[in-house]
């Protein structure tokens, strides 16, 4: 009859509204009742991303379900899910980042001109963040999560002019370049656990070695050598310790396999400045120097191989490799000029043995 035909036309238009084809902004709900939910993806485009229910009684919810909106704005998304089953089964959703993902969290330390200036970072074997700022001589332990400040080390006046401080297990270690002082602080506390003047200023980073031993260097100054130190971890002086050499050590030690230390220096007086330094960490003998006359300047510290060979980046523009007599191994000019990045070292280099280059 034509009641059930205007019926029957009735309902059809309402069904083609409510389906996956029909208007931008319309609720949805897709319902699967006593059997399987098959995977459902809903696309819709040109608009924001409408409210869309998607529920599964009495099935099994499958395990991919794709919601998808481009060129519209996409809000709040909720997803409440019921855990069933001894034990419950996990439930997991995945989110895959855009192109400018957000920092995880930032900090600001005191109103300071400087700021980090030179400082680098270093992490702890938990994680924590060691950091410092120039002109307040502190350093902070930040908890890596939010970067509270966990732990203030104050090291007086001088200003921070170490690259980065060294830590272990308990203790922070930091030079305050201009107050010619190494402190050693009580990790969790920050309280000094000892403190030695040093004869300059120094800009080298404390070195932890692996027999527990730390080291610094004091940079030429005013007529007065430069030194390499040796402490105990207790603040007792190494036996053979300093050792007296010229230099502007900022990049600072690097350790091979055999326990050897390597020293580079950015020293630009003379071209007899020995920017490279082979030393004992026991005996404090210098085993091999390199001068600038043939290395130029370096300004950060060297990378050690497996093999014992040591490798520097010098103000020049060459990346040069020396074996662990000091003989050159090989070397590498870079066409773009001068290196003030420390070396890494990746993988094995193929080397030109005729004219010793890579």
């Amino acid at each position: 009859t034509l009641a059930q035909i205007s019926r029957n036309l009735f309902f059809n238009s309402i069904l083609d509204t409510n389906s996956t084809a029909g208007p931008i902004g319309a609720n949805l709900t897709v319902q699967g009742s006593r059997g399987s939910f098959a995977d459902a993806t809903i696309t819709p485009t040109g608009g924001s991303t409408p409210d869309r229910s998607i529920q599964g009684q009495q099935g099994v919810t499958p395990q991919v379900t794709n919601l998808q909106a481009s060129n519209g704005a996409t809000g709040p998304f909720n997803v409440t899910a019921a855990l069933s089953g001894t034990p419950p089964a996990p439930f997991t959703i995945s989110a895959t980042l855009g192109n400018a993902p957000q920092a995880l969290w930032q900090g600001n330390f005191n109103n300071i001109t400087w700021g980090f200036h030179r400082l680098s970072p270093v992490f702890d074997n938990n994680g924590d963040i060691i950091v410092g700022t120039m002109n307040d001589d502190e350093l902070y332990r930040l908890d890596p999560n939010d970067g509270r400040i966990l732990t203030t080390y104050d090291m007086g006046s001088g200003n921070n002019l170490s690259w980065k401080s060294a830590v272990t297990s308990d203790t922070v270690y930091s030079a305050n370049g201009n107050g010619n002082q190494l402190f050693a602080f009580d990790k969790i506390l920050g309280t000094q656990k000892w403190t030695k003047t040093l004869n300059n200023k120094t800009q080298c980073p404390p070195f932890v070695h692996s027999n527990g031993n730390i080291y610094i260097a004091t940079d030429t100054q005013a007529g007065q050598s430069g030194r390499v130190y040796g402490f105990k971890p207790n603040g007792d002086n190494l036996a053979n310790f300093p050792v007296t050499t010229n230099g502007t050590f900022r990049g600072g030690f690097a350790e091979a396999p055999d326990g050897t230390l390597y020293l580079t220096s950015l020293r630009n007086i003379n071209n007899t400045d020995t920017n490279l330094i082979s030393i004992d960490p026991t005996s404090g003998t210098v085993n091999w120097t390199k001068p600038k006359s043939q290395i130029n300047q370096i300004y950060r510290a060297p990378a050690v191989a497996a093999d014992g060979s040591v490798v520097i980046n010098s103000l020049n523009g060459v990346t040069r490799a020396f074996n662990a007599n000091g003989t050159t191994k090989w070397t590498y000019s870079h066409p773009a000029g001068g290196l003030t990045s420390a070396p890494e070292i990746r993988g094995t280099p193929t080397i030109d043995t005729a004219t010793n280059t890579v």
